[in-house]
């Protein structure tokens, strides 16, 4: 049997509620539900560093990070000292490519050296911006016009249509989106306009004796502070704070929502380049989840999902079939 190529694609914040293939959700994600129908879903599996660097670390390595040493978001990789699922796929005759969002460091050896081909989000301390990114690689940087979403994407195509066909590749794509500050593309603003979002029975909590949760800096009035600038318009007047509350938590989840709409559109891309190009049949396709999900109360937007406090809704995987 030929080797199998591979895609990893990271979505980062990605709930999986706002999949369909894990129940009823207000978007549709007919091309992420296809990875699911053709694959295998995965409903229990853990995060032991449920935070972005440390877990694409875990990913990179295979280690977990009191043995990787990347613990925190300022931590960064050393590939002088670490293997890499990158050194493996190398040994074994593939081409690789890492596009997207790395978060793992810039600069020497903390790059995506041990890809043949790399070009990551570089500003906003790797996190990238939704308009007009910018990108690091080998060759220094390069600036983008257009949505994040679809330019990774159209990277990602690219490398694919000057990659060796004679050799088995490794894809990793990591998009930014969902991440805050949830900035959508202007195509989907008519996402759930006329809808009202079912709103959890604990938006309006006091948070009476919890301090740990009244300092969270996803509680919904710290979101709209210091570096998070997440509202597309402004409060309107003459609310009081139950129904200023309301409309936050309105906005926020539809912008949300509607960052996911891209990202299924722009996976729909792959795939379709996938079966456009006699692909489909050989390559594993991996869908991960990273690592947070949206709020559904407590007066807070987002929350880091612990270890062995309750179970990760992991990756949705796509395995190689036969039609």
């Amino acid at each position: 049997m030929k080797q199998p190529n591979v895609v990893f694609i990271t979505a980062d914040d990605h709930t999986p509620s706002a999949l369909n293939c894990y129940g009823p959700t207000l978007v549709p994600t007919p091309n992420l539900d296809r990875i699911a129908d053709e694959g295998m879903r995965l409903d229990n599996c853990f995060c032991t560093n449920a935070i972005c660097t440390p877990a694409r670390a875990t990913m990179l390595t295979g280690m977990y990070s009191h043995t990787n040493g990347i613990k925190t978001l300022d931590d960064t990789i050393n590939h002088s000292q670490q293997w890499t699922l990158a050194n493996s796929f190398h040994q074994a005759g593939y081409q690789t490519a890492m596009i997207g969002k790395w978060h793992l460091g810039h600069g020497g050896q903390s790059n995506p050296i041990d890809f043949d081909e790399w070009n990551v989000l570089a500003s906003n301390s790797g996190q990238g911006k939704y308009f007009e990114p910018t990108t690091l690689t080998s060759r220094g940087m390069q600036h983008h016009s257009g949505y994040v979403t679809d330019v990774l994407t159209d990277l990602s195509l690219d490398w694919l249509e000057r990659r060796d066909p004679s050799q088995p590749f490794l894809l990793w794509l990591g998009h930014k989106a969902p991440h805050d500050p949830f900035q959508y593309h202007p195509r989907h603003s008519d996402i759930l306009t006329n809808v009202d979002v079912p709103e959890p029975c604990t938006l309006h909590d006091n948070l009476a004796g919890r301090p740990a949760a009244a300092l969270s800096t996803q509680r919904v009035e710290r979101m709209l502070g210091f570096d998070k600038q997440h509202l597309p318009e402004s409060i309107p007047d003459g609310l009081n704070e139950e129904q200023r509350y309301s409309w936050l938590y309105q906005t926020f989840i539809k912008s949300y929502l509607r960052c996911v709409a891209a990202i299924d559109e722009n996976v729909g891309r792959l795939l379709g380049y996938l079966d456009e190009h006699n692909l489909t049949d050989n390559t594993i396709v991996n869908i991960l989840q990273t690592l947070q999900e949206q709020r559904r109360g407590h007066r807070q937007v987002q929350r880091v999902r612990e270890p062995m406090q309750r179970h990760v809704d992991p990756p949705v995987r796509r395995v190689q079939h036969r039609r």
